[in-house]
């Protein structure tokens, strides 16, 4: 079971997203050249979501940025553009239960499926509980209530694009199948903690802090990002689907397709090795593609080449 959710949004089609004129990209981003590689797990944990071995044949070069998107960053791509996110238009996103008011949990409505899940009025990037814009103060956390739709309009308004899943894995791993970004050893083992995950019993009784950090908290990944795993789940462009002869695989599959439901990679500061074991580099999610939460953002990934880049 996973800790994402599935709400009933509708799968409305937006508007085609364009680039903003005389774009600079940021100095900072990680180039991955051309390689052949395979993406999936030797070792699936969670067979069902299709985390086995798999070719992904040739992919790169592309340059990654080392940061989820920030809050701040958002915030100029909305000043910019008068861009509305989906969770703007419909007047709500998704909170976790513990995150808001007991007024609110009173009188919560709920996912049916996840009820930790609380739909909240008003909740969106600038305002993560609904309860008051803490935009200002959350402006180094990733942003967050971003649709796929939202976190791919930006992407192209900062002239880059949203990555494969390959690709994704391909930066969280370097092309090696890896467990996490940072190798094989459990974050529990190592003398600091790599990741934001949940900490106590999930979902009701947490005994940490309960939400992202910064982007830059933690240590960088082997391939020079950070926070991959945990923090915030990071939409990716595929459409999500597994691999099998199964009728009942093929019939969820054409129902994804249907439904636009997208990839989600990464885990997030929800997920737990007890629950939800998703903070892992072959680990897969999905939500459908104009649904937000508290814990979905994403990072943007660059396809010119390096020689063409205009840097910031």
């Amino acid at each position: 079971m996973s800790c994402c959710p599935s709400d009933d949004k509708s799968t409305s089609q937006r508007e085609r997203p364009r680039r903003r004129e005389g774009v600079e990209l940021p100095n900072r981003l990680i180039a991955f050249p051309r390689k052949k590689i395979k993406i999936g797990t030797a070792r699936p944990m969670i067979a069902g979501d299709g985390e086995k071995r798999r070719n992904a044949g040739t992919i790169g070069p592309f340059f990654v940025d080392p940061f989820a998107v920030r809050v701040s960053e958002f915030a100029q791509f909305i000043a910019d553009t008068g861009y509305v996110t989906d969770a703007q238009r419909y007047g709500w996103s998704l909170v976790f239960h513990t995150c808001v008011s007991d007024k609110i949990n009173k009188d919560k409505d709920c996912l049916r499926d996840t009820p930790w899940w609380i739909k909240v009025e008003g909740a969106n990037w600038q305002n993560w509980t609904g309860q008051r814009n803490d935009g200002d103060v959350r402006a180094n956390n990733p942003v967050t209530h971003v649709s796929w739709n939202d976190a791919n309009a930006y992407a192209a308004w900062a002239g880059g694009r949203l990555p494969s899943e390959a690709e994704w894995e391909y930066a969280a791993g370097g092309g090696v199948d890896m467990i996490y970004p940072w190798g094989d050893m459990e974050p529990e083992e190592m003398a600091e903690t790599p990741l934001r995950i949940f900490d106590g019993l999930f979902p009701n009784r947490p005994t940490g802090s309960v939400g992202p950090m910064d982007v830059d908290a933690h240590e960088p990944s082997k391939t020079g990002l950070y926070n991959l795993a945990g923090n915030v789940w990071e939409w990716v462009d595929d459409i999500y689907q597994v691999k099998s002869l199964s009728k009942s695989v093929k019939l969820k599959n054409a129902n994804a397709k249907r439904d636009n439901l997208r990839v989600l990679k990464g885990g997030s500061h929800l997920c737990h090795k007890s629950y939800c074991w998703r903070f892992r580099n072959a680990a897969r999610s999905s939500a459908c593609s104009d649904s937000s939460t508290a814990h979905a953002g994403f990072r943007v990934f660059y396809d010119l080449d390096k020689t063409q880049l205009s840097f910031a």
